[in-house]
């Protein structure tokens, strides 16, 4: 069973099961499914958590340079650089060979042994930002010029087959 706070003015009530109406879906749902707000009467959003990220998902497409503004200076927030500083040195640790490619390439195009060309090798059009995609870390200047957006397709879809193996893996010992 179930139990959920409500708050009502000062005092707080446990209810069994409570739910709510989505004021924009209009989908009746488990306070659950809400998000905490002191300022409603119930204690909870009249929105779900679900239209809430559709919502500020939309406004970020909708605006993309307030979104860049506001995520800038999120981002230089002292805590926020601390803790992409241990990731970075966490993944130069977990990962060194990957690292060691990326240098090896950023070397050869810097003494002009790879040229690196203005277009995406999939696409086929014209960036500002094209990365060096590696297949293989073993053959480290071997690689795929790619825009951003490919090359972030190209390990979506690496990241799926390997998903794929593991529950193919899964199934076969379960």
């Amino acid at each position: 069973m179930q139990t959920t706070h409500m708050q009502y003015g000062t005092s707080s009530v446990i209810v069994a099961n409570a739910t709510k109406k989505c004021k924009t879906c209009g989908e009746e749902k488990l306070l659950t499914d809400f998000y905490a707000h002191t300022k409603m009467r119930d204690g909870y959003r009249n929105q779900c958590k679900v239209c809430v990220c559709a919502r500020t998902r939309q406004y970020a497409l909708d605006h993309p340079e307030h979104t860049r503004a506001v995520q800038k200076i999120r981002d230089a927030k002292p805590e926020r650089r601390a803790t992409r500083e241990i990731y970075r040195q966490q993944y130069k640790k977990d990962h060194p060979h990957k690292i060691k490619a990326g240098s090896a390439v950023n070397n050869a195009v810097r003494a002009g042994k790879l040229i690196k060309p203005e277009q995406c090798e999939c696409c086929k059009r014209e960036a500002d930002l094209i990365h060096g995609h590696h297949e293989d870390y073993k053959k480290p200047l071997d690689v795929m010029w790619l825009c951003p957006t490919c090359h972030a397709a190209r390990h979506k879809e690496a990241n799926n087959a390997y998903l794929a193996r593991l529950n193919k893996d899964y199934d076969r010992y379960c």
